[in-house]
């Protein structure tokens, strides 16, 4: 995890929960990149039960079980990353490959998740073709901050549709999606969550792209 204090403003991380847990795990000497990983682990258990429940014939009610699980999935995947970064930094057990285990695992569990619940939308093309729109998107925009860290003291963690925002977004979508299912056995909430977070990253990049532009200037 983190070899620098470079990190997103997450408001959890100075709760007594949240640093209580990191100084647990520590205790039980599970180190931070550990923890990066079992976050990717969690990404692609929740991918694939999207994906599972757009390939097999299953009834409204397990596909919406498969979603409520995913959303918890997600909360999971996002605890572990507000976890491996107090371990680091605040706990004092960074370690020099940290970086890699920060940015790699994020990529990996945002792609898949995004890709997935665009195959589990189940709009044909226009579905799987959101889903992959939303992911490349978020591959940009941690693209752009990690570039812009070239030019700056800081990274750039400019949202409307930042990590936390995305996955957020996805995990509401997905419970209401799951309900939905229940009650009239559509899938449009999913639908309208990923064009959401489409429509979101891209004002992403284009505010990150236009504060890297002005920092190219000026540094």
């Amino acid at each position: 995890m983190y070899t620098n204090l470079q990190r997103r403003p997450v408001k959890m991380r100075n709760s007594h929960c949240s640093q209580d847990a990191a100084a647990y795990l520590v205790k039980c000497k599970v180190t931070p990149n550990q923890v990066s990983v079992m976050s990717a682990v969690l990404a692609a258990a929740g991918s694939t039960l999207l994906m599972s429940t757009s390939t097999i014939s299953v009834s409204a009610s397990t596909k919406a079980l498969a979603f409520f699980l995913t959303a918890i999935f997600i909360i999971l995947r996002l605890a572990c990353n507000l976890l491996d970064g107090l371990m680091a930094v605040e706990c004092k057990q960074a370690t020099k490959g940290g970086d890699l285990f920060n940015e790699l695992p994020d990529r990996f569990s945002d792609s898949v998740l995004l890709v997935a619940a665009g195959y589990a939308a189940n709009f044909g093309e226009i579905g799987s073709s959101l889903g992959w729109l939303c992911a490349l998107l978020a591959l940009t925009t941690a693209y752009i901050r990690a570039f812009g860290a070239r030019y700056s003291a800081s990274q750039d963690y400019t949202g409307p549709m930042a990590k936390q925002q995305r996955m957020f977004s996805l995990m509401f979508g997905l419970v209401i999606t799951g309900i939905q299912l229940i009650v009239t056995g559509g899938h449009d909430a999913l639908i309208c969550a990923l064009t959401t977070i489409a429509i979101g990253t891209t004002i992403t990049c284009l505010r990150r792209t236009m504060n890297l532009a002005r920092q190219m200037e000026l540094s």
